[in-house]
């Protein structure tokens, strides 16, 4: 079977305007999910919105200096 991944990365980068160099500040933020059997464009859809809430989530994690939350 073939499937489908999708990949959002979230890089907290320092760049020098001078040389343009960047600066690895935090190791990034990788949500990644694979589909094996697409259910059509509303599926993915719903996939992307829930990585994307996932992605919220982990960053207000990292925020808040890695305590659990509660909420969920």
């Amino acid at each position: 079977m073939i499937g489908e991944r999708y990949t959002l990365i979230l890089r907290h980068e320092m760049v020098d305007p001078k040389t343009g160099e960047k600066h690895q500040l935090e190791p990034p933020l990788t949500i990644c999910y694979t589909m094996i059997d697409p259910c059509g464009r509303g599926g993915i859809i719903y996939t992307v919105n829930n990585m994307l809430h996932q992605m919220e989530q982990e960053f207000l994690n990292r925020m808040d200096g890695g305590a659990d939350d509660a909420a969920d």
